[in-house]
């Protein structure tokens, strides 16, 4: 009784995923499929399409560079981030005239 519970268990985190990522490439694909019919630029966003695309840009190395340079983006700010939030937070918690003269602009931040 255990072990097919066991191997029922393993199939179905292997078979339930697969099916789930289908069930999303079919809905993709009639969603576009029908909506191309009313709008036609919406067919060069189907599956078979997006996926010509994608291996047009890993084969040129489009990709590659756009992707290097989003992420490069990405950890300037939060360099930048930390270079200006550690410090303030630090000085905002130690400074009680910091954290009254800075609490308006934060609560307005937070909202």
């Amino acid at each position: 009784m255990g072990e097919e519970m066991r191997r029922r268990s393993a199939l179905s985190h292997r078979i339930l995923p697969a099916v789930g990522a289908g069930l999303a490439v079919a809905g993709w694909w009639a969603g576009t499929r029908f909506a191309a019919e009313r709008i036609e630029v919406v067919a060069q966003f189907g599956p078979g399409p997006s996926l010509r695309a994608l291996a047009g840009l890993l084969a040129d190395g489009t990709l590659f560079l756009h992707a290097t340079l989003s992420i490069r983006r990405v950890l300037t700010g939060l360099v930048l981030a930390l270079l200006v939030g550690v410090p303030l937070g630090l000085l905002t918690g130690s400074r009680r005239g910091v954290e009254r003269a800075t609490a308006p602009l934060f609560q307005f931040l937070r909202t």
